[in-house]
């Protein structure tokens, strides 16, 4: 009986351990809470009058969808002084991922992912982050950050300012390849 009451006397004490590292995170995550400021998306007018780059609005993957398509231009400006935060839709129930590589296109800085699903959409996520040894940060291109220059996410032309580069590549094999499409 002396020993049951031993071991649950050294559970109750990991437990309190982990409840406090718990703490600790919880409160240099909340630390951060300090530096961004959310705010109700209204319109791209608005946005550019207040235009204060600590203000992010949150926008869901529809919502997000339905400004790129309808105002892409817009939407890039916007994410060059406001910071824009894209989650998944509510109604996948399955957790499946949207593809980020659009919204990054955008200039979007925060894009949110069910990571509980290794799908194309997280092994791109994952992997964009390798450039910069996994610190969950990248710099967007110098064209998406100055305000003189003009670009659209869906436009085959060349962006202002930069010459196109061409790659060629030759296939010599192929292993472990698939009928799937």
């Amino acid at each position: 009986e002396e020993e049951v009451g031993e071991k649950m006397t050294a559970q109750e004490k990991a437990d309190k351990v982990a409840a406090a590292k718990e703490t600790e995170a919880g409160a240099e995550i909340s630390a951060l809470v300090n530096y961004v400021q959310p705010v109700h998306f209204t319109s791209f007018e608005n946005a550019e009058k207040r235009s204060k780059y600590y203000e992010m609005s949150s926008f869901d993957e529809k919502q997000a969808t339905a400004l790129l398509k309808e105002r892409p231009i817009e939407f890039v400006n916007y994410n060059k002084h406001q910071l824009s935060r894209i989650y998944p839709a509510g109604t996948r129930f399955d957790s499946s991922n949207f593809m980020p590589q659009v919204f990054w296109n955008a200039g979007c800085q925060l894009v949110a992912l069910n990571y509980q699903t290794l799908d194309l959409a997280m092994q791109l996520n994952l992997g964009i982050f390798e450039y910069n040894h996994r610190c969950g940060y990248l710099l967007k291109p110098e064209f998406m950050r100055r305000k003189d220059r003009r670009f659209d996410p869906f436009a085959e032309s060349t962006v202002d300012g930069i010459i196109a580069g061409t790659v060629a590549i030759h296939v010599l094999s192929g292993q472990f390849l698939t009928d799937k499409r």
